[in-house]
């Protein structure tokens, strides 16, 4: 399906849907979307674009060249990062070992001072990446400052991972969390998650359309696709790595043609107000401590009041025994070295009445579990 010649009515829907999302989310006008099968391609297209563009302006080019020999890129990461970051920077030969890490406040965000230092002493090619929803805190990273730091480097480029948070930004009670994101380079994000799309619905957006297609290779192909290529604005081949894929940008279009910028604020706002009152019905009791501000759809609990291990001890086994109960599905994380239960609050369907239930669960649980370490 990439390819406008052998399908151009979903050529067109998979723009028409990017164009929308684009101005849904109030980023950039003009800025490339490409459809990937979730966020760890979106992510890994983004890292790719970065790369070769930040080595082509370093007067490396990736494509002809290769990668041994050429300038090393500094990589500026927040220490709360998603694993899918590191899993394909690994995946485009940057190693792992030479990521420097920001230190981030209490809610998770990245410390702008601390950045601006690091940036300071980072020389050559620089590759910045922040987040918009952190997976343990729902919190955003303060992208103005973030950018302010990259534009005032030689070469930097930022990414920003909102698999999670983007969609925030089609909301004008939320939209404030991402002031300045039109400014960031390259950004993941995922319709499966807080967006209740199926699967296969990952996006990547580029400000600069010419850095992802060049980065994609798609007017390099065959002379066999040379008709097929004729439409390069839209192929979809010059946005993503899939040379054939479905149409993935027809549930989106279908998606924002049915609920509109309105359908889709409301539930970005109830999933966010229901992740509050859950918070602060939580947070009431003796014993509970609620980590971060609940500023999205997300926050971390823990359970106890003895020391880590503990707490650590507990908060595990109040977590596993909802799990299996099976009212509710929480997961055990981590929040600066403590072990956590995460909660995220995600589906259409989900009501006030679902979430008093489910602290009612909570409650008993956390009670019964204090009780069996009695």
């Amino acid at each position: 399906m990439p390819y406008y010649v052998s399908s151009p009515a979903m050529a067109v829907v998979e723009e028409t849907a990017a164009e929308w999302m684009v101005e849904l989310l109030g980023l950039t006008p003009g800025s490339a979307v490409g459809f990937t099968s979730g966020a760890q391609e979106a992510i890994y297209t983004g890292l790719i674009t970065a790369r070769n563009t930040l080595l082509q302006r370093a007067g490396w080019d990736v494509a002809t060249q290769g990668l041994y020999g050429a300038p090393r890129i500094n990589v500026v990461l927040s220490d709360q990062i998603h694993s899918t970051i590191k899993r394909a920077l690994s995946m485009i030969g940057i190693g792992l070992n030479d990521i420097i890490k920001v230190p981030t406040d209490d809610n998770l965000r990245m410390l702008p001072e601390a950045l601006r230092d690091i940036m300071a002493n980072c020389e050559g090619p620089t590759l910045v990446c922040a987040q918009a929803g952190c997976i343990d805190s729902g919190a955003f990273d303060l992208f103005d400052e973030i950018a302010d730091c990259v534009a005032a480097h030689p070469n930097a480029w930022c990414h920003v991972d909102g698999a999670i948070g983007l969609w925030a930004a089609a909301s004008d009670k939320q939209k404030h969390l991402l002031k300045g994101i039109e400014r960031i380079d390259s950004i993941d994000t995922d319709g499966h998650k807080w967006f209740n799309m199926p699967y296969d619905c990952g996006m990547v957006i580029v400000k600069d359309p010419s850095a992802i297609t060049t980065a994609m290779g798609g007017n390099n192909m065959g002379d066999y696709l040379n008709d097929a290529m004729a439409k390069p604005d839209r192929n979809a081949i010059n946005f993503g790595i899939a040379a054939s894929r479905r149409a993935r940008g027809v549930p989106v279009y279908a998606a924002f043609k049915s609920l509109g910028k309105a359908g889709i604020a409301a539930h970005l706002d109830n999933c966010t107000d229901l992740a509050k009152l859950m918070a602060a019905q939580l947070a009431e009791v003796e014993g509970i401590t609620v980590l971060n501000d609940v500023v999205s759809n997300r926050f971390s609990v823990q359970f106890g009041t003895g020391d880590t291990a503990s707490r650590d001890a507990l908060t595990e086994r109040v977590v596993h025994r909802l799990q299996q109960e099976g009212y509710l599905y929480p997961s055990t994380s981590g929040y600066k070295g403590l072990k956590t239960m995460l909660i995220s609050i995600l589906n259409y369907h989900t009501s006030q009445e679902d979430v008093l239930t489910s602290v009612e669960k909570i409650l008993a649980a956390f009670e019964a579990e204090k009780a069996a370490l009695v």
